[in-house]
């Protein structure tokens, strides 16, 4: 399960080491970060099998395409090992798909030139229907790694049709990501998640761990999360 896992956490240079060491002690995927501590992180999780990601033009997306591409080689330069970038949602509210498609084709061509992995993020929660078929049709044709949900900070995480959605229209992406986020208030958790979870499983984990071994169905192969390490450990 760990190896899936893109364990995030954004703060102080003391909290990027125990976030690295939490990384490499439980086999996580990757670090997933702003892109001031990726030498930082990079230099902390040297000599271990984690990858340093960082997160551009996070978490709202809203910054110009020359902004955006510009961090993304920026992060490359510091030692960055896949990134994330969060696409104009008000540019595809507006039906601006051109705008969308630039900005992916942009954004890829970074991470092809350094030969890196380059994930989009749709903050699905704002978007309708239409809109997320469009975007996971232009990812089709930029061919990004990864076409992800949510950041996480919108209004809602990823929900099983969503999922669905991008992954019935991005055409040969290896997979459509999904965000499970925790929040201290119930009623923000992912309410849609929460739905499915079976009577027959006790917690959240136990249909976590029956998700995981159902998700190629969804196409989800890697899982952003920013619950608690110590629902790793519980796990083990």
């Amino acid at each position: 399960m760990a190896i899936c896992h893109d364990h995030s956490n954004m703060a102080t240079t003391a909290d990027f080491q125990k976030l690295c060491d939490e990384a490499k002690a439980y086999g996580f995927k990757s670090v997933a970060i702003n892109t001031y501590p990726v030498s930082i992180c990079r230099r902390m999780l040297e000599g271990s099998d984690v990858l340093t990601g960082a997160a551009v033009g996070f978490p709202l997306g809203q910054m110009t395409i020359a902004t955006k591409t510009a961090e993304a080689q920026n992060a490359v330069n510091d030692g960055a090992q896949e990134f994330d970038y969060v696409l104009n949602v008000g540019k595809l509210k507006e039906h601006d798909y051109a705008y969308i498609e630039e900005e992916m084709k942009q954004l890829t061509a970074v991470a092809r030139k350094a030969g890196i992995c380059c994930k989009v993020i749709f903050e699905t929660c704002f978007l309708t229907q239409e809109e997320i078929i469009e975007a996971a049709r232009i990812a089709a044709r930029v061919k990004p790694d990864f076409i992800k949900t949510s950041t996480g900070f919108g209004t809602a995480g990823a929900s099983p049709e969503n999922v669905r959605l991008m992954k019935e229209n991005c055409g040969p992406l290896r997979s459509a990501d999904i965000f499970l986020h925790e929040k201290k208030e119930p009623g923000l958790f992912p309410i849609l998640i929460m739905r499915m979870i079976p009577s027959g499983l006790r917690s959240f984990r136990h249909f976590f761990f029956d998700l995981f071994r159902r998700n190629q169905r969804l196409g989800i192969f890697r899982i952003p999360a920013c619950f608690p390490v110590k629902e790793e450990h519980e796990n083990k």
